[in-house]
């Protein structure tokens, strides 16, 4: 039995399954006592391999976006700022960050155009395979400038358009 627990390890490493490397035998036990199908040990074990990937991708997206701070749109409370957006904005914001599209906020560097985009981050990390990135006008200028020079502009701007 440790031989085919070894074999099956093995063959998850090489094929890149972590999650199911990690749970397949405490899940062949427990669809064991619990006398769950062949299918639904498979079902099981697929779907923790999604979540872990699901769960891998947002931290992946979370370090590259090198967020400052976690904010989310519900926590904040545009309308109690003073701000020029309207109270109305809120239902705005949130189709807004569901989007997908890049969004620009100019100005002095008041809480709202700080904490906004932040949220806004956070909302588009789980739907966005792009990810997304919070950074201010110079460095967008020396990314791009330095872009130019090593030629690869064009794919930076591929990648920030899909």
């Amino acid at each position: 039995m440790s031989l085919q627990i070894a074999s099956i390890a093995q063959n998850c490493k090489a094929l890149r399954l972590p999650a199911v490397g990690a749970q397949f035998a405490s899940l062949a036990e427990e669809a064991g006592q619990r006398n769950h199908s062949h299918l639904h040990y498979l079902e099981a074990l697929l779907q923790a391999e999604m979540e872990d990937r699901e769960r891998r991708s947002i931290e992946l997206r979370m370090k590259e976006a090198h967020l400052p701070r976690i904010k989310t749109l519900e926590e904040f409370d545009l309308p109690s700022r003073r701000t020029s957006l309207p109270p109305a904005s809120a239902p705005c914001r949130r189709r807004l960050s569901r989007t997908g599209r890049p969004v620009l906020l100019v100005g002095d560097p008041a809480p709202a155009r700080v904490i906004l985009p932040l949220a806004f981050a956070i909302a588009g990390l789980p739907s966005t395979p792009a990810g997304c990135a919070l950074t201010t006008a110079a460095a967008l200028v020396n990314q791009l400038v330095e872009a130019q020079r090593e030629q690869s502009l064009s794919r930076m701007l591929a990648r920030w358009s899909a």
